[in-house]
């Protein structure tokens, strides 16, 4: 049986339909409403010494064999650059509160324990942030650290004379204080977090984001954490694992039954739920929703292989979806939710990256990372607010009844003027046909998709073997673009991204010609040229993006004959520069 559910952020039914017959799936994009921006650190990691995470997993000693850099095998770096991980959080999870910083400095064969339990400090964790761009996140050991020993830590990164770039931006006090944090009660911690947070040092042009770590899933710590420290908390950390019982957690993570499929992608569907009644109790203290709720921890938690290792699991086309659905949720909420950490990056529960323990030369990419890679568009672009209806599964599996939505979605529009869609469908046989409503003034010429998907839902890669579930082209067969209508054929058990380019687009490639002004723009050695008419020195606005939307540099120069801008060092590949001058803009891509 399916019923029809409503989107807007959150998932509620609208209709229902008799057995048989299948609802109408309408995404509807109000693409002019596009202003919230969708942070780039709702892409981001839970970091922990947990498991084979990092100490066999993205570290494997300065003396490997395996291709590092100061221990950290290059491979791994690249994949986190490649899918686009915003922010590392470091040094967990509960293993912060048993961690003292100053372990990991210094001579690694001189640190406690030497390079299988420090070999990865503060040094190395801030040069894997500078590698992959990824912003740093501190967690403060509350439990038996002291205020005085987090404050030197901070001075230590902000204010490094042999690293002046370093900027600790982001800093959380606490993790699961109700837990491994200490046993407290919300009141407890409240007291225990203005200790600390008092004890943040100010450094001019680092200001810190001061996170309240209390890692709950009871919105009602809010009241609690606020009340006592009024202005001094600016982001509220948040956990939420898919789990059926702290036994079995979520069952295996391979040949698992299609009841266990159906009871975690249910759980998944929850997230929308659980963002709101937290962002109902900030709203109390914060109705601009100028803090952020961070999602510190979140993944699908199943039964470890221990032959790999603790929490040890493989990764199936079903962890795509999940990761959909929750990165759909994010951008939707992200007005409130500021911050997100998948948990964790390498051998880990909801894993990014998996190593053989056998063989640690041996890495596979999983249908996570190739998740993170597709939704890399929506970074820093313009969330688009979305309304989705959807065709349901509602049936009883193994003697227990269903009721959740196929379809998730998000959008977004870019710095050059693309729009970028995400959906998944959780539909394990057939195909659902989504109609795409596009209200908005803009036109839009011609659609491109990408899709993850596999013969099998229990399809994962191996170490060894060709990948079985990564990114191909989603044949345009599936899709027609006409008018302000999209029509799309979403198969089974597969995340798309569709990417919608407006008429204005197809001007870019060349010189763009309108009735006032004819514009040149070219490329070379690192340097732009942009010629305008005439001689009338108009501001105009040059920047320079990467093909993810990343803003890299911005000028302001006078629209007079021809500008040369040398712009900053960059890589090889494939840029966008955007002029922007009385009253319109035009987009070119360029390559270095």
């Amino acid at each position: 049986m399916k019923k029809a559910y409503s989107v807007a952020i959150t998932i509620f039914v609208v209709c229902s339909f008799t057995a048989g017959i299948s609802a109408q799936n309408i995404l509807t994009l109000s693409i002019d409403s596009a202003k919230s921006t969708i942070k780039r650190e709702i892409y981001g990691a839970l970091m922990e010494n947990w498991g084979r995470d990092i100490y066999g997993g993205i570290y494997v000693g300065r003396s490997s064999a395996i291709p590092n850099t100061n221990g950290m095998r290059n491979d791994i770096i690249e994949g986190l650059k490649e899918c686009g991980i915003s922010t590392l959080e470091f040094p967990g999870g509960c293993f912060a509160d048993e961690y003292h910083w100053k372990d990991g400095i210094g001579a690694v064969t001189a640190r406690p324990g030497g390079e299988s339990k420090n070999g990865m400090g503060t040094d190395e964790y801030m040069q894997l942030c500078s590698l992959i761009n990824a912003e740093p996140y501190l967690c403060a050991d509350l439990k038996n650290g002291t205020p005085a020993e987090m404050a030197e830590w901070i001075k230590y990164i902000n204010e490094n004379t042999e690293h002046p770039e370093w900027h600790l931006k982001y800093l959380s006090m606490g993790n699961e204080p109700w837990g491994c944090g200490g046993d407290l009660s919300a009141s407890a911690f409240a007291n225990q977090y203005a200790q600390f947070v008092a004890s943040v040092p100010v450094t001019d042009g680092k200001p810190v984001v001061r996170v309240a770590g209390a890692g709950t899933w009871d919105p009602t710590w809010v009241n609690t954490v606020f009340d006592k420290n009024p202005g001094k908390c600016e982001g509220f950390s948040v956990h939420r694992y898919l789990v059926n019982d702290w036994t079995d957690h979520a069952g295996p993570s391979v040949n698992y039954s299609t009841l266990q499929y159906h009871q975690i992608i249910n759980l998944a569907y929850g997230v929308p739920d659980f963002i709101n009644q937290f962002d109902d109790a900030m709203n109390k203290y914060d109705p601009d929703k100028k803090f952020g709720l961070m999602y510190n921890e979140w993944g699908a938690w199943y039964t470890e292989m221990p032959e790999q290792g603790y929490t040890f699991s493989q990764s199936t086309v079903r962890d795509a979806l999940i990761a959909a659905i929750h990165l759909n949720s994010f951008n939707n909420s992200c007005e409130r939710v500021h911050m997100a950490c998948v948990a964790q990056p390498v051998n880990v529960i909801q894993s990014i990256f998996l190593t053989d323990k056998n063989d640690q030369s041996k890495m596979v990419k999983t249908p996570v990372f190739y998740t993170f890679k597709m939704f890399k568009v929506h970074q820093t672009a313009k969330k688009i607010p979305v309304t989705l209806q959807s065709a349901s599964f509602s049936q009883s599996v193994s003697g227990t009844s269903f009721n959740y939505p196929y379809l998730t979605a998000s959008a977004s529009l870019d710095s050059t003027g693309n729009i970028n869609i995400t959906i998944s469908n959780t539909e394990l046989a057939a195909a659902e046909e989504l109609t795409v409503k596009l209200n908005g003034a803009e036109v839009y010429t011609s659609a491109t998709g990408q899709i993850i998907t596999a013969a099998d839902v229990k399809a994962f890669n191996d170490f060894g073997k060709a990948e079985q579930v990564n990114i191909q082209p989603f044949s345009n067969d599936n899709f027609t673009l006409s008018g302000k209508t999209l029509t799309v054929t979403v198969p089974s058990k597969c995340v798309i991204l569709l990417t919608l380019t407006p008429e204005s687009g197809t001007r870019v490639s060349g010189t763009l010609r309108t009735v006032k002004r004819d514009i040149t723009l070219s490329a070379v050695r690192q340097r732009v040229y942009v010629t305008f008419p005439g001689n009338s020195g108009t501001p105009a606005r040059l920047s320079l993006y990467g093909v993810d939307g990343r803003q890299i540099a911005v000028t302001t120069v006078a629209a007079r004959g021809m500008v040369s801008w040398q712009v900053p060092e960059v890589g090889n590949g494939m840029y966008i520069i955007r002029v922007e001058t009385d009253g319109f803009a035009m987009n070119k891509a360029v390559a270095f």
